[in-house]
């Protein structure tokens, strides 16, 4: 990941570029005052702001990926040959239960990505 950070007035916008695939992640952080510990600060909570929107990138992208399959999967069962025990109609089911473990993963990332967030604020912020 590339990391760019941008000052205006007070905020702080954080750019986070995937360097295999070019998708900009934004994060943005607003503070009081002048100085260079409130840019420090600034840059910090848009920096996780940003990986938290890149992490829900993600997981909307592996709900598309599990729904397609999903349907996939409801229209091979629409075939008088479907057999449950084949090898494909059993490997689509893995594909999907990982795609559906994949979202929980992430979620948990994002998760502990808001609570680092919340530590952040709270620690540097008082």
């Amino acid at each position: 990941m590339k990391t760019e950070f941008y000052h205006f007035d007070r905020k702080t916008i954080c750019i986070l570029t995937d360097i295999n695939t070019g998708e900009k992640f934004y994060g943005e952080a607003n503070w009081d005052g002048t100085g260079e510990y409130n840019e420090k600060i600034g840059e910090g909570i848009a920096e996780i702001r940003a990986r938290i929107n890149g992490l829900r990138t993600i997981r909307e992208a592996n709900r598309a990926t599990a729904k397609t399959l999903e349907r996939t999967l409801i229209d091979m069962k629409q075939s008088k040959k479907y057999n449950p025990k084949s090898y494909e109609a059993k490997w689509l089911r893995r594909l999907i239960w990982e795609e559906n473990e994949a979202v929980k993963m992430v979620n948990d990332f994002i998760k502990s990505e808001k609570n680092n967030l919340k530590y952040y604020i709270s620690v540097r912020c008082k």
